[in-house]
């Protein structure tokens, strides 16, 4: 038996220019599979919308944005990223959205900018999965980092990020925290 992966979505973005605070409000929305074979559009929805201040109270060298995520709207369960067909892994990690599926998120980054190409970064993610089950796993992270151009072709970064887990893979009771350090360098050809 063939069975088809049908996707369709679209993408928003309105700039609102205003003056004291300029704002941009987005919406990606994706739908899988089909309802009837004769109606070709995709019905189980799965959305990323998010607001971003792009010069955050006035200053350039502040940002500020704020992103909702969610693959399982009215409730169609576990839809996004297990059609049989198109695994949507890579080496064990899905090629999507990070939360997976069945899945809210809740995310939040700002960065200050020291330099054009130089900033500190600051972010926090929740993340709520009803994937696989029994129990709702629930995700908290926090993250700090600087990201640096040394020349034109040399970047440096540091990072921090503290990640903490409830009900892990759906398992009641299962918890656990990391804490993770990464130091990067790279070289860019231009």
């Amino acid at each position: 038996m063939n069975v088809a992966n049908h996707v369709a979505g679209f993408d928003l973005s309105i700039v609102l220019p205003f003056k004291a605070q300029p704002v941009k409000i987005y919406l990606e929305a994706e739908g899988e599979d089909q309802r009837v074979e004769s109606v070709p559009y995709p019905y189980k929805w799965a959305f990323l919308s998010g607001v971003f201040f792009p010069s955050l109270l006035r200053s350039p060298r502040a940002d500020l944005r704020v992103e909702l995520a969610m693959t399982d709207f009215r409730g169609h369960g576990s839809v996004w990223y297990v059609h049989s067909d198109y695994p949507h892994r890579y080496r064990g990690e899905i090629l999507g959205h990070h939360m997976g599926t069945d899945a809210r998120d809740l995310f939040i980054e700002a960065h200050y900018f020291l330099l054009p190409s130089s900033y500190l970064e600051a972010n926090v993610d929740f993340t709520q999965r009803d994937f696989p089950g029994p129990e709702r796993e629930d995700t908290r992270r926090v993250s700090v980092a600087i990201v640096a151009w040394l020349t034109r072709n040399i970047r440096a970064e540091a990072r921090l990020a503290f990640e903490n887990i409830s009900n892990e893979n759906g398992t009641f009771g299962q918890d656990g925290s990391d804490v993770l350090f990464q130091t990067f360098l790279s070289y860019q050809y231009r």
